[in-house]
């Protein structure tokens, strides 16, 4: 039991509307899986040439939901 640390660099699809696979939507969901396992989460952002804040995993999920419908 102690601090940890996770990053990973990558290239691939992000902030595209409702496509699963997007590197920002699956980081969000993992860190509210790190959440409900337990785990307290201090920070979590996603950079793409700029930063997304994905500390609250499921708002974020959510908020991409609303920009996504229109």
């Amino acid at each position: 039991m102690g601090n940890w640390a996770i990053v990973i660099h990558g290239v691939g699809c992000h902030h595209n509307k409702k496509l699963p696979s997007d590197a920002n939507r699956m980081s969000a969901e993992f860190v509210e899986a790190l959440k409900q396992a337990g785990h307290t989460i201090t920070s979590a952002t996603f950079t793409h040439g700029g930063e997304d804040n994905i500390t609250d995993g499921k708002a974020y999920i959510e908020m991409r939901e609303l920009y996504e419908k229109g």
